[in-house]
């Protein structure tokens, strides 16, 4: 094999220190809880025939027939079962048994009621799939250590996930849209179903001027991706300026909080592993303190 292949495969299959694809397992589960917790408030509507539900006769062509619905009776018995093992998920107790369960009830909701189902289920599905998917880390010798390690593939593909999805999104914007002709595209985007209350107060207060930096800080960001998420030393700027870049969309466009907080949480797979190491520890070490004080 010659040297470029080498170090593409050490690249694509090599060992990894598994912190980053397991903390970003847990953020993806609390938000995935968080998620369908705001949808848990109303369950009797998308879960039984109480609600509103697209017949096998009028769902859309490229969708399989709808699942079918649950007796008001067991709902809470679902409900109660997913929450637990998205809460096992999180704190990482039988992660490996737990995945599956958690993405065979999103794969349910998903198709059981897809009339409110929104792109971030299916996202959810994706980045799930991936995880169940991914090898189990095992102990490697390095140096004089032994530590645990992963074969990077899924971390790869979760990685190359996001530079896709932006990269893309910016592309149609250049060639689909009228982002290059039209300097207010996002003013009057932001003036439409999805207005918030924080974007009333920007279009009220800023002069419309205002918002042609924000569209091309937009659009550069997006067509940079794979400059800035692919070349090490430019991450921590891709970071920032994404965290800013969702953070924006979620305070100005309705119901794409949760969409945006999705996206960010893709960031956690370009941190450092030592880092997330560092992190990682202090949140241990001030739970301990938490719970001796507690216990005194």
């Amino acid at each position: 094999m010659s040297r470029p292949l080498r170090w593409l495969h050490e690249l694509c299959f090599g060992p990894q220190d598994p912190v980053r694809l397991d903390t970003y397992q847990r953020v993806i589960a609390v938000l995935l809880f968080i998620y369908m917790g705001s949808r848990a408030l109303h369950p009797f509507e998308w879960l039984t025939e109480q609600g509103f539900h697209y017949s096998a006769a009028t769902q859309n062509y490229w969708e399989p027939a709808p699942f079918p619905l649950l007796p008001p009776a067991l709902v809470p018995v679902f409900l109660g079962v997913y929450f637990l093992a998205i809460g096992c998920l999180v704190i990482g107790w039988k992660a490996r048994a737990m995945i599956w369960l958690v993405l065979g009830g999103l794969v349910y909701v998903t198709f059981a009621d897809t009339a409110s189902a929104f792109t971030v289920n299916r996202l959810f599905i994706v980045i799930l799939s991936l995880l169940a998917l991914a090898p189990r880390p095992l102990p490697c010798r390095v140096g004089a250590e032994t530590l645990l390690r992963q074969s990077a593939w899924p971390l790869r593909v979760l990685q190359l996930t996001l530079v896709i999805q932006l990269t893309t999104a910016g592309w149609c914007k250049m060639t689909r849209g009228t982002w290059l002709e039209d300097p207010y595209t996002v003013w009057s985007q932001s003036q439409g179903y999805y207005m918030t209350d924080f974007a009333a107060w920007m279009l009220e207060t800023l002069p419309k001027e205002a918002w042609i930096p924000m569209q091309w800080s937009s659009l550069a960001f997006e067509l940079a991706a794979p400059i800035l998420f692919l070349v090490p030393p430019l991450r921590p700027i891709g970071i920032l300026w994404g965290i800013a870049f969702h953070g924006m969309i979620a305070l100005t466009m309705h119901k794409i909080a949760f969409l945006s907080s999705v996206m960010v949480a893709f960031y956690v797979l370009f941190v450092r592993a030592d880092r997330l190491h560092a992190v990682r520890d202090w949140l241990a070490h001030r739970l301990a303190g938490w719970r001796r004080s507690h216990q005194a």
